[in-house]
């Protein structure tokens, strides 16, 4: 922070020449803030407007930028896939662990939830894995992820729904406690949604923005992430980097058409000769050059051929920077956007590994607290109505998820270090299962039948048999060591020594 002096406040004064008395301010500010010439235009839409207020106008012209260079981009698209599936795992869905003090209890909803879960959708296309990968793409496209709970003849299900057709009824346009199709109660908290009957885009089967269905807050899961308090939308998290992706298109698109037109003109003729007339060529005139074949020019002409300037040597490190910068909104590094890792060693891999791993598991805990908790829990709801479960004996159940962890580089290593730390016990079989996304019970149990399966077998090792070493007298050892020093000693003796005697 700079201080600076300003006299610029004048007070009349009768006691001073002129009648002006100047007093001097001190104002105390920040570089930053100040306006300039040279930087007027860049802060230029800096505002101070509340997040609904930025986000409302913008946000479908960002949800179809996005969608745009997803679709036609294949680095935006390997990256959304790539997060999607590190999200999700290998498995497409997590591990459900349920940990009460009744093991029926636990097995019977671990079961019949992962059954549920294969048929949950409403419009039985999707599995809750397919739902969950799904909405790692809505997040990345559209900023959240929208569910409506459906109460149907067969069961609780779930109807995924895109962003756009959460919308404000033309008729409520004025209502102050209504933003972009969320209606919000006095503390901010949303009441209602209004959801359209169709897709805004869909021109097959439109309908005006007054058919619409009005859903209790307490049947929408509505999944985004919250950058400003009291904001109700979610952003597109490619938007920070959707003038890059322009940049890298402009900048290929320019170096590729640089090249095609070196290739494409050959060459051209020319001579220095003053003594040729000018008519005697046609300016701009082609000639057709065969391929494979030599070719004779008149006399005192010349052949030069163009030289391809690009690629420049620079392009490529342009595209990896560019790259990286677009990677980094999503907290991705470069050889994971990119797909390589030619300049990567083992640890600088790893290192950067850390921090996506990182927003990995963030991205994990939003859909574990405010998707599958939910759904779990109305789940255990319906089926304590339909069929009996067995009783909780302190009536507390609680769980948890279990995620696919990353596959490493260098299992050697990997396998050395889990070794150690389970030896010096500084965690459990417990916390290493999780770390890798398995269940540790399952873990355990599975090894207890291999086990089994090599005892019928005969496939156990075989432990050679030692017979126990019988306690020596002290007495015998004593002599032995007393012959062991008479032995030492007179091999110490010259071997041509002869007695005195």
């Amino acid at each position: 922070m700079s201080l600076t002096t300003v006299v610029d406040t004048q007070q009349m004064d009768a006691s001073q020449p002129g009648g002006v008395k100047r007093i001097p301010v001190v104002k105390r500010h920040y570089d930053a803030a100040q306006t300039t010439r040279h930087n007027s235009k860049h802060w230029l839409n800096a505002t101070g407007d509340d997040a609904n207020t930025l986000i409302s106008p913008a946000l479908a012209i960002l949800r179809n930028r996005c969608r745009y260079e997803i679709r036609n981009n294949s680095y935006a698209n390997g990256m959304i896939n790539s997060l999607a599936t590190d999200v999700v795992g290998n498995a497409g869905f997590p591990t459900l662990q349920v940990m009460t003090d009744n093991d029926g209890f636990n097995s019977q909803v671990e079961g019949g939830f992962g059954e549920w879960a294969m048929t949950c959708d409403a419009a039985g296309r999707m599995t809750a894995g397919d739902m969950l990968r799904l909405a790692v793409y809505q997040f990345v496209e559209s900023g959240e992820a929208l569910f409506v709970k459906q109460y149907m003849a067969d069961g609780y299900r779930l109807r995924m729904l895109e962003p756009d057709y959460l919308q404000t009824p033309w008729s409520m346009t004025e209502t102050e406690t209504m933003s972009d199709g969320i209606e919000v109660g006095s503390y901010g908290e949303p009441v209602r949604y209004y959801i359209s009957k169709s897709h805004p885009g869909d021109m097959r089967n439109y309908k005006l923005i007054s058919d619409y269905t009005t859903v209790p807050a307490d049947r929408v899961i509505h999944l985004y992430r919250i950058d400003r308090p009291g904001q109700l939308r979610g952003v597109p998290w490619m938007t920070p980097a959707l003038p890059l992706f322009a940049q890298l298109r402009r900048y290929t698109a320019s170096v590729l058409d640089a090249a095609e037109t070196a290739a494409n003109f050959a060459g051209v003729i020319y001579t220095d000769s003053t003594d040729l007339d000018p008519v005697d060529v046609d300016t701009l005139d082609t000639i057709e050059i065969e391929r494979n074949s030599l070719m004779s020019l008149p006399a005192q002409w010349q052949l030069q051929q163009l030289k391809a300037e690009q690629p420049a040597s620079t392009y490529a490190e342009f595209k990896k920077e560019i790259i990286n910068e677009i990677a980094r909104c999503l907290c991705m590094p470069f050889n994971i956007a990119a797909a390589n890792s030619s300049g990567y060693n083992y640890s600088s891999g790893k290192l950067d590994r850390q921090v996506y791993w990182g927003f990995i598991r963030w991205i994990q805990s939003l859909l574990a607290n405010h998707f599958l908790d939910m759904i779990l829990r109305d789940y255990i709801r319906e089926a304590t109505m339909v069929r009996a479960l067995p009783k909780v004996l302190n009536g507390e159940v609680s769980w948890r998820w279990i995620w696919s962890g990353p596959k490493h580089a260098d299992p050697q290593k990997e396998a050395t270090g889990q070794a150690t730390r389970l030896a010096n016990g500084t965690v459990s079989l417990i916390e290493e299962c999780a770390e890798e996304g398995r269940d540790w019970e399952e873990v355990l149990t599975n090894r207890a039948r291999v086990e089994k399966k090599k005892s019928e077998l005969g496939l156990l090792p075989v432990v050679s048999e030692q017979k126990p070493q019988e306690p020596e007298d002290e007495t015998n050892e004593d002599q032995d060591n007393e012959d062991q020093d008479n032995k030492d000693s007179d091999e110490d003796e010259p071997v041509n020594a002869k007695s005195d005697s």
